[in-house]
């Protein structure tokens, strides 16, 4: 599930050439991962390699539409295992997530744009109350 807190917004990727973020911004295609594995040094990171780094990890061109456009939510900086890894902010395809937070294409455009490390962006998620 979503994880509830204040988390800074890090890093973009996407399928997609960068819509004019100033977030550090990649390009992604198939040899790039973020690793869930929690056996991993690199755990709840974007590494660049061939092969899966195993576990539960994500090929960021391979899961589609989806991973257009992502922010990362550095909801877990120290990477321990466990404490759950890839929450984005991306873009929706209509479906619930599984953790992630997703917005309409043109949504994440609109934000990617307005982005930049010097706002030290963050997103806020909680219950409503």
């Amino acid at each position: 599930r979503t994880p509830q807190g204040t988390f800074p917004l890090d890093q973009a990727f996407g399928r997609a050439e960068n819509p004019g973020t100033k977030m550090p911004y990649r390009k992604v295609d198939q040899q790039d991962w973020w690793d869930s594995n929690m056996k991993s040094p690199t755990y709840n990171t974007h590494v660049r390699q061939p092969q899966s780094p195993g576990g539960d990890s994500e090929n960021l061109y391979n899961s589609g539409p989806v991973y257009d456009y992502a922010v990362n939510i550095a909801h877990n900086p120290q990477n321990i295992p466990g404490k759950a890894s890839a929450m984005f902010l991306h873009v929706t395809d209509g479906n619930p997530t599984l953790g992630c937070i997703s917005i309409s294409r043109e949504g994440m455009i609109t934000l990617l744009k307005w982005l930049a490390p010097a706002h030290n962006p963050v997103l806020v998620t909680g219950l409503a109350g």
